[in-house]
């Protein structure tokens, strides 16, 4: 694999989950901030016709598909692929590596809402890595030097973020140089906390798909 995809306008990497955690385990080592961010739905919707962001979001180190929609809506058909979408494969595997090597974790979030629904995802899905450290723009008065600082004074190895697009890329391109952390790991402002039934899954996916197919063909007009 290894290849980019095209979804409404934004090239994505499509790697499988295990090439992507040889490249997250390569990024612990570096000194600098490695970037790697889920794509939602709605990502690529709010960046629709921003093409600074666009261009921020392709230039992170990876990019993945947040559900398997994203790629049929792409032409993808490898099953291995849309199966480690659907069950988000790669996040699994990254929180294994965090907790299996002690890696230190901070959480940042919008607001104090957004933060609530990103720990209790994470109590469900990530529940064994170690969280030092956490903070919203809502708290902090949208600082974003206090952010960095906050960040930086926890000495942590690794950003969770739930921001949403484009805020996520504005503040990435104006501070990444300044955050000591050696992974962020985007995952945006929609987290799916329980197991849906196959029948409310399947609504999902086909509301979710027409939507997608509806963007596109609206930029495929512009």
């Amino acid at each position: 694999m290894g290849e980019r995809i095209n979804v409404l306008g934004i090239e994505i990497n499509n790697y499988t989950a295990k090439e992507a955690m040889q490249r997250v385990v390569t990024y612990a080592k570096n000194d600098s901030l490695q970037v790697v961010a889920r794509v939602m739905p709605e990502t690529v919707k709010n960046l629709s016709g921003d093409l600074h962001g666009k261009a921020q979001m392709e230039s992170y180190e990876i990019t993945f598909p947040g559900n398997r929609v994203m790629l049929e809506v792409a032409g993808i058909e490898e099953k291995q692929l849309l199966k480690e979408a659907e069950e988000q494969t790669f996040i699994k595997l990254f929180a294994q590596f965090l907790h299996k090597n002690e890696k230190k974790v901070f959480l940042l979030a919008e607001t104090r809402i957004s933060s609530l629904e990103m720990q209790k995802y994470i109590s469900q899905k990530l529940s064994r890595i170690t969280i030092v450290g956490s903070a919203t723009f809502e708290e902090h008065g949208n600082s974003a030097d206090m952010i960095v600082n906050s960040v930086n004074s926890a000495e942590v190895d690794c950003v969770i973020a739930s921001i949403s697009s484009p805020m996520q890329e504005e503040f990435i391109a104006r501070y990444r140089a300044a955050l000591n952390a050696k992974i962020w790991l985007g995952l945006g402002t929609k987290f799916e906390m329980k197991q849906s039934s196959f029948t409310i899954k399947k609504i999902k996916n086909f509301v979710e798909r027409h939507v997608l197919k509806k963007e596109m063909k609206n930029v495929d007009k512009s």
